[in-house]
């Protein structure tokens, strides 16, 4: 007992040795943790409480209920649309109420899953999807303009399928890929968009076409929108060849660029998901099969066990997330040591170039008196200049300013006031005189062999471009093509584009075929249906000669109003759809879908490529979700330490060989 009631307030679970808790009335047996048991005994109760809660809501009964819950609200809330309900007040009273307790019933849903998981929920993406979509309802629950969007709630119907997660997981393992096509799609659509406007403004307010297809760069965006769609491009074709009769090779470019080879490779990469998860379940990232990494386990786990890590392998069935997180940090301490490797190297080795510069110089000064420096020290010192990362992102910087300021010009605002424009021409000459000094000392430093790497020839050929069609008038609109120079300073867009041309010999030999396939059809298409458009039998001459033909057989290519054309010369040749047909079969199914399967071939060596590459310190390699404590997971983070350690172990020799020198 304590000698009064303000002492046993004052009472605190500190240290034994305090004199408070010696105040006791001969009772020796007395010992401080005592103090604790209400704490303990709330703390165990809030445990018990959380894990029943847990018990009940992931009950496989109770998430039954819930997705027949979330498919019935999905349901009323399309039949809440029909004419027959929003006419009647009295029953939208009644879908208004129903469609009210759905909300309160996932918000109890997911309210149970915050104090199961606490704040672990917001380590599982699928989790905190459920949970955003109930708080933006009740959010927007009285926004008449969002009630519309009310009805993705029916996506939490992802959550609970296993079938659809696993297919959104394997998305998501392909995410890096696809953020790499949609740049490159950017790219080229600006590109493409300044190039359009800079050729055909002003057609619209001139009266020479119907739209103002090309007025302005957003007005571009979204007429190559539509070309890349396939939808009605030959009709906006045909409006701006009738005043430029060469538009039809921008027009083609882009469509080839565009509709067939980038389109065509985000279809590639959605193949590769599905092959990911055919061969995973969603649950490998960069593996072509579990037996690729399986088949080294050994290795693996051998060197893993030197860096006590490979417990959680031997105890297969204890693998948790926590397990798995010490995992993650340990690879991501060892990319970390590995990045700081990587510079000692680079300093090491620039040392090095540096002390063989300075012995060359001072050979150089013996030999004689002008002690002028080596030629290969002024390549070193100027190669260590313009290859520096930071100014190359300085270059990356002028690019990009350079690329935004031709798409400013095409405004009607600056095309207008002459004072403006000249300010924008000088900026222009201006990136251009730094672009042509960074080449130059590039071609410094890597004299003859800069013509053995593609993309510093690239450049070379661009600049030297820019300056002969300078005072060109016809040719400003291609200044714009200098952006095209991102690609060879952004990585994802280098890998992006070299995996296409290691299959560029396939696709190569597919546009051989086709082009023997076009010229066969459009020979045989021009003695068949010639002179149609002069006895005033079709609306335009599509076959009148073999380069109309070969225009025609593009547009039928591309699925471009090819029925239209059929049945006008239907009305006189009822047998004609038999070549039409043919020729649609051949290429757009056969031939289209060759392209399509290159692709896939450089999409897989893009994802072989990428594999060899280490992450990013602290990079998830294990995306949220209840796969996340899979065993496969596990082995794969094993197999990646496996690699960093191998890699380091070649950098330590090399850290050995510079130092001794």
């Amino acid at each position: 007992m304590y000698d009064s009631d303000d002492d046993i307030k004052s009472a605190r679970p500190v240290r034994a040795n305090t004199t408070r808790f010696r105040r006791l009335n001969g009772n020796v047996n007395y010992h401080p943790a005592s103090a604790w048991s209400p704490w303990r005994t709330t703390i165990k109760a809030i445990k018990n409480a959380r894990l029943f809660t847990g018990k009940i809501i992931n009950d496989h009964r109770v998430q039954n209920c819930v997705l027949l819950l979330i498919a019935i609200n999905a349901i009323m809330m399309g039949v809440a649309t029909f004419p027959t309900i929003k006419n009647n007040p009295a029953i939208v009273d009644k879908f208004e109420l129903a469609d009210k307790s759905f909300l309160i019933l996932f918000t109890i849903e997911s309210s149970m899953q915050l104090i199961y998981h606490g704040i672990n929920l917001f380590r599982d993406g699928f989790l905190v999807f459920d949970l955003l979509i109930v708080v933006m309802s009740w959010t927007l629950v009285g926004a008449q303009v969002f009630r519309a969007f009310r009805i993705f709630r029916a996506m939490r119907l992802i959550t609970r399928i296993n079938t659809l997660k696993k297919l959104v997981v394997a998305l998501f393992t392909v995410f890096p890929k696809m953020m790499a096509i949609l740049m490159l799609l950017l790219l080229i659509y600006y590109i493409f968009s300044v190039m359009f406007t800079q050729l055909f403004k002003g057609m619209y307010g001139e009266g020479l076409v119907e739209e103002p297809y090309f007025e302005t760069v957003y007005h571009s965006l979204f007429t190559l929108f539509q070309i890349m769609t396939m939808d009605q491009w030959a009709v906006v074709l045909f409006g701006i060849q009738q005043t430029h009769s060469w538009a039809w090779i921008p027009f083609t470019v882009f469509i080839i660029v565009t509709g067939f080879v980038v389109v065509n490779l985000i279809i590639a990469v959605i193949c590769d998901a599905v092959h990911v998860l055919e061969n995973g379940g969603g649950g490998l990232r960069g593996y072509e099969s579990e037996s690729e990494y399986t088949s080294s386990g050994d290795m693996v786990v051998e060197e893993i066990s030197n860096n006590n890590v490979n417990h959680a392998a031997k105890n297969r069935s204890r693998v948790t997330p926590r397990k798995m997180r010490e995992l993650q940090q340990q690879m991501n301490e060892l990319i970390s040591v590995q990045d700081q490797m990587g510079t000692t190297i680079e300093v090491l080795t620039s040392q090095f170039v540096r002390e063989n510069a300075r012995s060359d110089v001072e050979c150089t000064a013996t030999q004689y008196d002008d002690r002028r420096p080596s030629l290969d020290y002024v390549r070193t010192i100027v190669g260590m200049i313009i290859n520096d990362p930071r100014v190359q992102n300085a270059v990356l910087l002028m690019i990009a300013t350079n690329a935004v300021t031709m798409g400013v010009v095409t405004f009607p605002v600056v095309m207008s006031d002459p004072d403006i424009l000249r300010k924008f021409e000088t900026v222009d000459k201006l990136c251009l005189v730094l672009f042509t000094i960074e080449s130059s000392m590039q071609l410094i430093y890597h004299g003859i062999n800069l013509f053995r790497d593609g993309f510093l020839v690239f450049d070379m050929l661009i600049v030297a471009m820019s300056w002969t069609l300078v005072n060109v008038n016809a040719f400003r609109a291609f200044r714009i093509f200098r952006v095209v120079r991102l690609i060879t300073k952004i990585d994802t867009l280098k890998n992006l584009v070299m995996a296409l041309f290691n299959v560029f010999p396939k696709i190569r030999a597919i546009f051989m075929l086709l082009l023997l396939i076009f010229y066969i059809f459009s020979v045989m298409f021009t003695q068949l249906f010639k002179k149609m458009y002069e006895e005033d039998l079709v609306e335009g001459p599509y076959f009148d000669t073999v380069f109309y033909s070969l225009f025609t057989l593009f547009q039928m290519l591309t699925l471009d109003e090819w029925a239209g054309i059929l049945l006008q010369i239907q009305r006189t040749y009822p047998w004609a759809w038999l070549p039409f047909v043919l020729f649609i079969f051949i290429t757009s199914f056969v031939v289209v879908n060759l392209i399509i399967a290159v692709i896939c071939d450089a999409v897989r060596d893009l994802g072989t490529e990428v594999k060899t590459n280490l992450q990013a310190p602290g990079y998830a390699i294990l995306p949220p979700g209840p796969a996340y404590t899979s065993t496969s997971r596990l082995e794969e983070l094993q197999q990646k330490m496996g690699e960093i350690l191998h890699v380091q172990n070649q950098m330590r020799a090399t850290i050995k060989v510079l130092t001794r020198r």
